[in-house]
């Protein structure tokens, strides 16, 4: 991955994050918590290949869910 370049997971974006927000100080709630359903399913393509990092990545996806109390997602 590049300096600049948008992260993809297996060639598809992320959700966007615009500036319009759902909730108090512009914090998109359902477009947080569909992200990390996403990185909870399927890793960046940048770290696909980092196998020491799945554990890392799969915990915050999951405890991001948690806090969102989202976890009937995954």
């Amino acid at each position: 991955r590049r300096r600049g370049e948008a992260f993809t997971f297996h060639g598809r974006r992320p959700p966007e994050m615009g500036d319009q927000g759902e909730g108090p100080a512009g914090f998109a709630r359902a477009r947080h918590a569909a992200f990390l359903e996403l990185m909870s399913s399927e890793l960046p393509d940048g770290y696909a290949t980092q196998e020491v990092n799945h554990l890392t990545l799969a915990y915050f996806a999951v405890a991001g869910l948690s806090l969102l109390r989202e976890l009937d997602r995954v």
